[in-house]
């Protein structure tokens, strides 16, 4: 299972934006109707570096039932 998690603004250019297929992937994992957030990210693609040691970020509501 994948998480989506919503990064602050003041930390987005230190990451790099979602590819094609991460973006597909948060298509499909948020819910019906919505559009992605320009601050969506899988997770698992976030590397932890310390410029980000004070970022705090927002898990969105998991949905085990919606896996890729």
């Amino acid at each position: 299972m994948e998480a989506v998690v919503s990064i602050p603004n003041q930390y987005l250019a230190q990451i790099p934006p979602p590819s094609p297929e991460d973006l597909r992937a948060l298509v499909e994992l948020s819910p019906s109707g919505t559009t992605v957030s320009k601050n969506a990210r899988l997770a698992s693609k976030i590397l932890l570096t310390s410029a980000l040691d004070d970022v705090h970020i927002a898990l969105t509501p998991l949905q085990p039932w919606r896996t890729l």
